[in-house]
């Protein structure tokens, strides 16, 4: 009897050996390949740009965490930059190796940079589980009619709302996509009249689009469905 649970178990492990592995490669990602930095660094967009090397050890390391990750990530757009395939040289200071990921836009902002397979991990926990709310825009309101003239030359986006409304996940997270240079949110439980006075609007959220017209959206879905466009 003990001879046969002895060899039950010799062959339930030599079973799960032979059991493969799933591993992922950077074709599986379906994320789009920049053919050099400065494709990479200057997309008319709010995006992440994930620079590797094949034969980077640290790159190696993180490889069959970072693919997975960015198959069900849907926040932002994904760029892969392969450091041995290109040809000229970063535009940004930051960049010192790989791995290196960089949250970016076309104004080449760089709002979050992670360096190295610690920080690039450190990327992959915060955003494993990261709330789809308000506080993802932080930092964009504006309540006075100066502060708001003052970014005439840089918005493209005004964004109206009242911060005692639930906003959907889907129009927060089209809003998180935009340059945060180019949009400008104005709370109108805070903001100042005259600010408000700017704009003829009869509901609310509505999102103003300048250009060589200025467009006017009004409502949730609305919105939603023209930054989704």
């Amino acid at each position: 009897m003990k001879k046969l649970l002895i060899l039950c178990m010799v062959l339930i492990l030599s079973a799960c050996d032979n059991e493969e592995v799933e591993t992922y490669d950077y074709d599986d990602l379906g994320a789009v390949q920049v053919s050099s930095y400065m494709e990479g660094e200057t997309k008319d967009e709010k995006y992440i740009l994930y620079y590797y090397s094949e034969t980077c050890p640290g790159c190696n390391s993180v490889k069959q965490e970072v693919i997975p990750f960015f198959m069900d990530f849907d926040l932002l757009n994904v760029y892969l930059l392969n450091t041995g395939e290109m040809f000229d040289v970063s535009l940004f200071t930051e960049f010192i190796g790989t791995p290196s990921l960089f949250i970016i836009d076309g104004s080449k902002t760089l709002y979050e940079t992670y360096i190295g397979v610690d920080r690039v991990r450190e990327f992959l926990e915060r955003y494993d589980d990261i709330p789809i709310d308000m506080s993802l825009l932080n930092g964009l309101d504006v309540v006075s009619l100066e502060d708001y003239q003052n970014k005439e030359n840089a918005r493209s986006y005004t964004f109206l709302y009242s911060n005692v409304m639930d906003l959907s996940n889907a129009l927060i997270k089209e809003l998180f996509a935009l340059p945060s240079s180019s949009l400008v949110m104005i709370p109108i439980n805070q903001a100042e009249e005259d600010l408000l006075n700017e704009f003829a609007v009869e509901n609310y959220p509505a999102l103003f689009v300048e250009g060589e017209e200025e467009l006017v959206f009004e409502g949730e879905q609305v919105i939603t469905e023209y930054l989704q466009e």
